[in-house]
């Protein structure tokens, strides 16, 4: 086993997840987006799915490009517009206000971060099993042991 430390990335660069995780967890964009439009298919006005998808893709792709440009409170929907190519009323068939948007954002984050740093069932009950599952890599860092304390507190 190596104990190399991983790759340091500049201050402010996006960090990359591996292949075999954004595979093994359903991170691709398209995914995370067909989440989204499954979750909240009450209220998405878009039928067909793989529009709203795709659609979806560019929205949030310009969400968070121009709300990290100038900030999410100073985007505005005409902005979201400019920035997909998409019309003002295209845009509400999504989502009825920038706060819904940023809380579908939100909830699909929170929904993959559950699903990344889930425990497997099998050890929530052996305290050194757990704790070698959390150990194993990517895991080796002070995460490990942050995941360690949230667990043992919510027993």
């Amino acid at each position: 086993m190596s104990l190399a430390r991983p790759a340091r990335t500049a201050p402010g660069a996006p960090i990359r997840p591996s292949k075999s995780l954004v595979r093994q967890h359903g991170l691709t964009h398209r995914e995370m987006c067909e989440e989204i439009f499954d979750r909240h298919a009450d209220t998405i006005r878009v039928n067909r799915k793989a529009v709203a998808v795709a659609n979806l893709d560019r929205i949030i792709a310009a969400t968070l490009s121009v709300s990290n440009r100038r900030g999410f409170r100073a985007m505005s929907v005409r902005d979201l517009a400019n920035e997909t190519g998409m019309s003002m009323g295209g845009l509400y068939a999504y989502f009825e206000s920038k706060e819904t948007l940023l809380m579908m954002i939100v909830g699909q984050v929170r929904a993959v971060t559950e699903r990344v740093l889930v425990l497997p069932t099998d050890l929530h009950h052996e305290p050194a099993e757990r704790l070698r599952w959390l150990l194993r890599p990517p895991w080796r860092s002070s995460r490990a042991r942050r995941c360690i304390a949230v667990t043992s507190s919510a027993e």
